[in-house]
């Protein structure tokens, strides 16, 4: 009966260190795609902002319009908001 513990207790040890080793490298893998997709969202932030100020740099006057215009949508929503 004690051997049958014994060996009961040997199992479930290596059964605890085959799922402690999964978990450790499914933790691992998952780290390192999350720093991946955080490299390429940067890397796609930077592209969106270099073509938007080339786009500025192009067209102040419009972006100066779209600016302005959005600015007066804002107050007129924020004003009916107040009352």
């Amino acid at each position: 009966m004690v051997k049958d513990a014994e060996s009961l207790g040997g199992s479930l040890g290596t059964a605890m260190d085959h799922a402690l080793a999964a978990a450790t490298e499914t933790g691992t893998l998952a780290a390192e795609k999350l720093g991946s997709l955080a490299g390429n969202a940067r890397s796609l932030g930077e592209e969106g902002l270099a073509t938007f100020s080339k786009t500025i740099e192009r067209n102040p006057l419009a972006a100066i319009a779209i600016a302005a215009g959005a600015g007066l949508i804002a107050g007129l929503l924020c004003r009916r908001t107040d009352r």
